[in-house]
């Protein structure tokens, strides 16, 4: 390879990244060729700041029974 294609090492969807400025959007560090990265809004991130930017699933909601409601499923279950 001459030293110009090794400048132009990182591509993703077609577009293709001067290595110096294939950098997480975030934290600004520069990613490797062959490392997991994200291309959001047009914008790359490293897996770190993906992963951070990803909704947390929902916690289930806890359920409480009244001493009554208690009594009916223990009988219930007999």
């Amino acid at each position: 390879r001459s030293s110009y294609q090794r400048l132009f090492l990182a591509g993703t969807k077609g577009n293709t990244y001067h290595l110096a400025c294939f950098a997480c959007f975030s934290c600004k560090r520069q990613l490797s060729t062959g490392e997991e990265f994200a291309l959001v809004d047009e914008r790359v991130l490293c897996r770190v700041h993906y992963d951070l930017n990803q909704p947390k699933p929902a916690k289930r909601a806890r359920t409480s029974f009244t001493a009554d409601q208690l009594q009916v499923m223990k009988f219930s279950s007999i």
